[in-house]
């Protein structure tokens, strides 16, 4: 007599949501998403569609990037840096990812709005026409540079501030630190 295998089980089958008609998605040669080009209205959905795949890593991939043009208004270009320090979900308060998210839209339109101040980046090598500057949104900080000639802009780093807790207020206090909610 033969013992019965057990097949491990098989995962239910995946069901796929179609992105939005003006989203085209770039794939590197391993056949990743590198990049996606779509249009403002679009925006939303598919950052719905990218909850929807609950990865976070196809999620940082693509959120940290976008270039506007002028010849193509309202569109945005979301490039790879998976290199920089992005931590979208893990840090992020419940509030905060939406309002970092309209913010990050918002720059599509408003490149310097008055919130945002310039970044001294003396003793950095930056190209002619490049200015970096900081958002601050609830508890974030969106640090971006401006890239003039080519009319685009960068999201360099999307960052959560968790605010002080009494433990942290105690120990500053005792050793004569100043605690400062931004």
């Amino acid at each position: 007599m033969t013992r019965k295998q057990k097949h491990p089980k098989q995962p239910a089958p995946e069901v796929e949501r179609p992105l939005p008609q003006s989203a085209e998605f770039v794939l590197d040669q391993e056949g990743q998403p590198v990049a996606v080009q779509i249009h403002l209205e679009n925006w939303q959905a598919l950052l719905r569609r990218l909850e929807d795949l609950e990865d976070l890593e196809l999620v940082e991939a693509l959120l940290p990037t976008l270039r506007t043009h002028p010849q193509e208004a309202g569109s945005l270009r979301w490039k790879n840096v998976r290199s920089r320090e992005v931590n979208w979900e893990k840090e992020q308060e419940k509030g905060d990812d939406e309002m970092v998210r309209q913010a990050i839209d918002a720059l599509a339109w408003e490149h310097r709005p008055p919130q945002s101040r310039l970044l001294d980046v003396r003793g950095v090598e930056m190209p002619p026409g490049v200015e970096v500057r900081r958002l601050r949104v609830g508890q974030s900080r969106i640090v971006y540079a401006i890239h003039e000639a080519e009319n685009w802009i960068q999201v360099l780093k999307i960052r959560h501030r968790p605010p002080y807790d009494q433990q942290d207020l105690e120990a500053m206090a005792a050793v004569g630190g100043k605690a400062s909610h931004e």
